[in-house]
């Protein structure tokens, strides 16, 4: 039996779309390959080809005739003389994303995000004759991609037309459906699996089985995976939160993760008593992420602009308790005090009150860990989703 060839575009480095491709990747019905859009180049070893421009464009070129002009230019110019010639930089690497399809013919694209994979691919599209026939699916990130752009003049004239050329769209919480037809995606292109988790869903068997403790029975750790400041959430209002019920909390851990210059630098200037209790790095692993919520009591994540968070899921199958936002698309599946406590991101005191409960209230937080789980079985385990994936690529 031939292999069904899929051909995934995204952000290498992400862990969410490494866990994705973990759905397929070891199936003996696919025949995977993942292209890194914008020079991205996989944060550890996927066990399949990797397509990263900067790292295999030159030597793939050089065996190509018709591409050995544009690899004598990459190695000659630089970024910034790209500017200068061509306010683009990405022009050669959608060149070489051609021709790496025009040779391999894949059966599936798969665009993970709409910024930048879709807007890439569909840009390909456009401009190179690519001769083989491919079911396109575009994956919708639950962020501000299609909540906010739909707002914006600008961005809705980018995300329409790959509504309209793509064969199937995936979005994890509801509304994004919703807004998606508003923006002229047609019926019928919806996914058949329906919401689905950007990560594929959470190993919930294997969790069940390692028996992790409730929360009121771990030490007192909170673990803010978002200390980044960006459109979809900001981290100074959890800074003053922290500030603020700081006597409430003690003692206590804070570990803070994904953190970016702008961050470190406030954080430096908290009160060193908090300072001397907390962990803030750069980017980690997300096995070591997911090993330290585990640990964790509390997970804080609140947002400005969300889909259904991914790090909501890894909170909920780990028993941790999560502090999130009252966004329309996270009220879908949980209620305050039930399975979360709500905190807008904007409001220190509110952040700061929930942590305070969190942190002190044990029937509240055990209660929710026991109903949390129930959630994940319902709509976010990951032996189920990896079924209907396989049998939705399958049927493309």
């Amino acid at each position: 039996m031939n292999k069904k060839k899929v051909l995934f575009i995204a952000n290498a480095n992400s862990s969410h779309t490494h866990s994705w491709i973990d759905l397929i990747r070891n199936n003996n019905a696919f025949d995977v390959r993942l292209f890194g859009v914008h020079d991205t180049g996989a944060i550890y070893d996927l066990d399949l080809p990797i397509y990263t421009f900067s790292k295999n464009f030159p030597n793939t070129a050089l065996k190509n005739g018709k591409l050995r002009r544009y690899a004598l230019l990459y190695r000659v110019i630089s970024k910034v003389l790209a500017k200068i010639i061509n306010s683009d930089i990405y022009f050669l690497e959608r060149r070489w994303l051609s021709s790496i399809i025009n040779k391999w013919k894949p059966d599936i694209v798969h665009t993970l995000g709409l910024e930048p994979a879709s807007y890439e691919y569909f840009k390909v599209k456009e401009k190179y004759n690519l001769k083989n026939r491919n079911a396109w699916v575009v994956t919708a990130r639950g962020g501000p991609e299609l909540s906010l752009g739909r707002l914006l003049g600008e961005d809705v004239k980018k995300i329409k037309p790959v509504l309209e050329a793509c064969d199937h769209f995936i979005a994890d919480n509801q509304n994004n459906y919703k807004y998606a037809l508003e923006l002229g995606l047609s019926r019928e292109k919806i996914c058949p699996v329906g919401i689905i988790p950007g990560t594929g869903g959470m190993h919930l068997d294997t969790n069940l089985e390692n028996k992790i403790v409730l929360p009121s029975k771990k030490n007192r750790i909170i673990v803010f995976p978002k200390a980044y400041e960006c459109p979809a959430s900001k981290a100074l209002p959890v800074f003053e939160a922290i500030k603020i019920c700081w006597d409430k909390l003690k003692p206590c851990e804070i570990h803070m993760y994904a953190a970016t210059p702008e961050t470190i630098m406030w954080f430096q200037t908290l009160p060193s008593e908090i300072k001397s209790s907390c962990h803030i790095e750069y980017r980690i692993p997300r096995a070591e992420l997911l090993k330290m919520i585990a640990k964790s009591r509390v997970t804080l994540l609140p947002s400005l602009s969300d889909g259904i968070p991914n790090t909501l899921y890894e909170a909920m199958v780990h028993k941790s308790f999560p502090i999130v936002s009252p966004l329309e698309t996270i009220k879908e599946i949980v209620s305050d005090k039930e399975n979360v406590l709500f905190a807008r991101n904007l409001y220190p005191d509110e952040i700061a009150e929930s942590l305070d409960i969190a942190m002190n209230d044990d029937v509240l937080v055990d209660n929710a860990a026991e109903n949390n789980i129930k959630i994940i079985q319902n709509i976010a385990d990951r032996s189920k989703i990896m079924k209907k994936i396989c049998n939705f690529y399958l049927n493309l």
